[in-house]
């Protein structure tokens, strides 16, 4: 649990990532304001201006990481039956 929202080992960010993603909400094209929205996620998973905004900076950044994303977003989000298949519950 992280202050109070769930977050599964499958969601969590490396401190890697977060740290990437932190660089990432810096480049200029970010407004304080629109700093604040980001959450802790993939944001190949996201849509909008601040996603794409973030998108192009981890690419440059971190291509290799960028990459990871993107195709982890392809395969679509987890669901409770995937987890729980993963876990034996099937």
């Amino acid at each position: 649990m992280f202050r109070g929202h769930p977050i599964t080992e499958k969601d969590a960010m490396t401190p890697e990532q977060i740290e990437l993603l932190w660089e990432a909400s810096k480049t200029a094209e970010l407004h304080p304001e629109q700093r604040r929205l980001i959450q802790p996620v993939n944001p190949w998973t996201k849509r909008g201006p601040i996603a794409a905004a973030l998108r192009r900076e981890v690419i440059r950044l971190n291509p290799r990481q960028a990459e990871r994303w993107r195709e982890e977003a392809l395969r679509g989000p987890l669901t409770l039956a995937s987890l729980a298949a993963e876990l034996g519950l099937t």
